[in-house]
C-alpha cells in the first residue's frame, strides 16, 4: 500500500555562514560542516536554508518518541546571529537550540526528499507535527 505525502516548505529565518564546508560540484552541494546564522526566527520546529533541515530539540524528540525514522542527526553544525537579527530584535529574541538533520529517507519512509529535493513526510508524521503544533510558518503541500 501507498502513503500519502506531503511536501514541507519550512521557514528560512538565515542561512550558510562563513564556516561553512560544502561541495558544490554535486546537486545537492554536500555539507560537511553547516555554520548556520540566523538573520530571524519566526517561531518554526523546522526551518531550512537549501539544502539543510534543522529542528528544535522539542521536534527531534517528538519525532524519537514517535519511531519516525528517514533521518539522522549530524552534530557537525554551529550557530551564529547577523546584525540583522539583532536589528529586527533589539530587545533580544530566545532562539531554542536546533539540530541539524540529514534526510536519509526512502521509498516508504516515514520522512524523505523528492526528486526536486523538498522535504517530504509522510499523513502519519503530518498528523503528529500538527498535533504537536510544529508547523508553524511551514508551508504543507498535498502531492
Amino acid at each position: 500500500m501507498n502513503k500519502t505525502y506531503y511536501r514541507l516548505k519550512p521557514e528560512v529565518p538565515g542561512g550558510q555562514a562563513i564556516r561553512t564546508i560544502l561541495n558544490k560540484e554535486v546537486h545537492p552541494p554536500t555539507i560537511k560542516h553547516l555554520h548556520f546564522e540566523f538573520d530571524d526566527w519566526l517561531g518554526g520546529d523546522l526551518i531550512t536554508s537549501f539544502p539543510s533541515f534543522l529542528i528544535t530539540e522539542r521536534l527531534l524528540n517528538i519525532l524519537y518518541a514517535n519511531n519516525i525514522g528517514g533521518f539522522i542527526v549530524n552534530d557537525n553544525v554551529e550557530f551564529s546571529f547577523s546584525e540583522l537579527f539583532f536589528d529586527l530584535n533589539p530587545e533580544g529574541k530566545d532562539v531554542p537550540d536546533f539540530k541539524w538533520i540529514e534526510v536519509i529517507g526512502t521509498a516508504e519512509d516515514d520522512i524523505k526528499l523528492d526528486q526536486e529535493k523538498y522535504l517530504n513526510v509522510s499523513a502519519r508524521v503530518l498528523e503528529i507535527l500538527n498535533g504537536a503544533n510544529c508547523l508553524k510558518n511551514c508551508e504543507v503541500i498535498a502531492i
